[in-house]
C-alpha cells in the first residue's frame, strides 16, 4: 500500500451496529471529519482516502483488514484467523465502502482507464460478501447488472430529490435523449430526429449492457466488478463505481460521455451529493445482491425483467466486438436469464466481419464483448 494511502486513510467500523470488529477500536482515527455521514450509517465499514491509484485495487488490498467480511485462515495476514459468517443466517449481505477523493489510475472494463478529479467525480468501491455459488453457473452474469440497478436507483433518488430540473440543450445523440429545460421541474427528451417527447428526469437514465449507466444517450457511470477473496463457501466481490457528477463539459473524457450537472439544476454540493449516492448505492447493493443470493429463481427473474425495462440498447442498432477480432452488427434485444445480451438481425439481415454471426445462427447471444451503439444509423424513438 502506498504511503499516501496509509497516511490519509480513515476507518469507521460497523457503523450500523452489525458484524465483525468492535466499532470503538478505530474511532480515534476518524476524529473531526464527517463528510460521509449517511454512508457511515449504511455501510458495515468505511475507508476514506484523499487519493489512491484505484479504489478497486485499494479495496482488494484492504480486504484482509475488513472485519465484517468472511475470511479463511491463512488468507492475507488477518490476526483473527477464520471469521464466522452470521450474515448468512439472516440473509443480510455485508457491504463495506472504500472511497477516494481523487483516483489517479482508475480502471474500467476491457483495460480502459477511468479519469476522475477531486470534487467532480464519484470514485468508490463497494466490497460485498456473497455465497460462492453466485459465481458459478448462470447467476454470475447477473452480478454486474444487479450492481447497475443499485447505481441507477441511487442516481434517480438524487435527481428526484433535487427537483429534476432539466438544463436547456439538445445533446444531439442519434437514438438517444437530449434534455430541454423546463422551469416546472419536469424534463423533456429529444429523440434522434430532434422531436421533443415528454420524459421525467428518471426516464433519462438507463442501463447499457453490461456495466454502464447512461444519461440522455451518453455514458454517465461505469461499473467494474472483481473478486477479492473466495473459498468453497463464500466470495468477496469488489464493485467499483465511477460516475461523472460535477464534471464540466470541456473536461469530459470522451465525446460520448456526460456529467450529471450538465443535465440537472438543483444538485447539492459535491460532498453531500457523493454521500447520498454512496449511501444509496450501498442500500441498493445490499437489496439487489441479497435478492440474488437468497431470493431464489423468482428474485432472479424479477431482476432480469427489471434490467430489460432499463435496457437502453434494446431496439437500437449495435456493433458488437467479440473475441479474436470477430464483429457482429444487428439490433440489441433482451438481456437473457444468464445475463447475456441477445442481438437480432437488423431488418432480418444480420452481418458480421466474416460473413457469419459466430456460429452462423441468429440471434447471437453475447456473454462478453464490447457493444457499441451505431449512432450513424436511424434508431427507434425513445421507449
Amino acid at each position: 500500500m502506498a504511503a499516501a494511502e496509509d497516511t490519509s486513510a480513515e476507518t469507521v467500523v460497523n457503523a450500523d451496529g452489525g458484524l465483525g470488529r468492535d466499532a470503538g477500536r478505530d474511532a480515534g482515527r476518524d476524529a473531526g471529519r464527517d463528510d460521509l455521514p449517511l454512508s457511515r450509517q449504511v455501510c458495515d465499514e468505511l475507508v476514506h482516502v484523499a487519493t489512491c491509484g484505484s479504489t478497486n485495487d485499494l479495496a482488494r488490498r484492504l480486504y484482509p483488514s475488513l472485519g465484517s467480511l468472511p475470511m479463511s485462515a491463512g488468507f492475507g495476514d488477518a490476526a483473527d484467523g477464520w471469521r464466522g459468517r452470521p450474515w448468512r443466517g439472516v440473509g443480510r449481505v455485508p457491504v463495506c465502502l472504500v472511497v477516494a477523493d481523487e483516483q489517479t489510475q482508475g480502471r474500467g472494463r476491457l483495460g480502459r482507464s477511468w479519469q476522475s478529479g477531486a470534487g467532480d467525480s464519484l470514485t468508490a468501491s463497494f466490497v460485498l460478501a456473497l455465497p460462492a455459488s453466485l459465481m458459478r453457473g448462470s447467476d454470475s452474469g447477473l452480478l454486474t447488472l444487479a450492481a447497475g440497478l443499485a447505481v441507477l436507483d441511487a442516481l434517480r433518488d438524487v435527481v428526484v430529490g433535487a427537483g429534476g430540473l432539466g438544463v436547456a440543450g439538445d445533446l444531439g445523440v442519434a437514438g438517444g435523449l437530449g434534455v430541454a429545460g423546463n422551469a416546472g421541474g419536469a424534463a423533456h427528451a429529444v429523440d434522434g430526429a430532434g422531436t421533443a417527447v415528454a420524459a421525467s428526469p428518471a426516464q433519462l437514465l438507463g442501463l447499457k449492457w453490461p456495466n454502464d449507466v447512461y444519461l440522455a444517450g451518453r455514458k454517465l457511470a461505469g461499473i467494474l466488478s472483481e473478486v477479492a477473496f473466495s473459498d468453497a463457501d463464500d466470495v468477496g466481490v469488489v464493485v467499483g463505481v465511477g460516475a461523472n457528477l460535477l464534471v464540466v463539459a470541456d473536461r469530459l473524457p470522451t465525446p460520448l460521455s456526460t456529467s450529471l450537472q450538465l443535465h440537472f439544476d438543483g444538485l447539492p454540493p459535491f460532498a453531500e451529493l457523493r454521500d447520498r449516492l454512496c449511501a444509496g448505492i450501498a442500500r441498493g447493493l445490499r437489496r439487489q445482491m441479497g435478492a440474488l443470493a437468497f431470493g431464489g429463481e423468482t428474485a432472479r427473474d424479477e431482476l432480469v425483467s427489471r434490467v430489460n425495462v432499463e435496457n437502453v440498447l434494446r431496439g437500437h442498432p449495435v456493433t458488437v466486438n467479440l473475441a479474436a477480432g470477430h464483429r457482429v452488427e444487428g439490433v440489441a434485444g433482451d438481456v437473457r436469464a444468464d445475463g447475456s445480451l441477445e442481438v437480432l438481425p437488423a431488418d432480418g439481415n444480420g452481418s458480421s466481419s466474416d460473413g457469419s454471426s459466430g456460429d452462423g445462427s441468429w440471434p447471437v447471444r453475447v456473454t462478453a464483448g464490447d457493444v457499441l451503439l451505431r449512432r450513424d444509423c436511424a434508431a427507434p424513438s425513445t421507449r
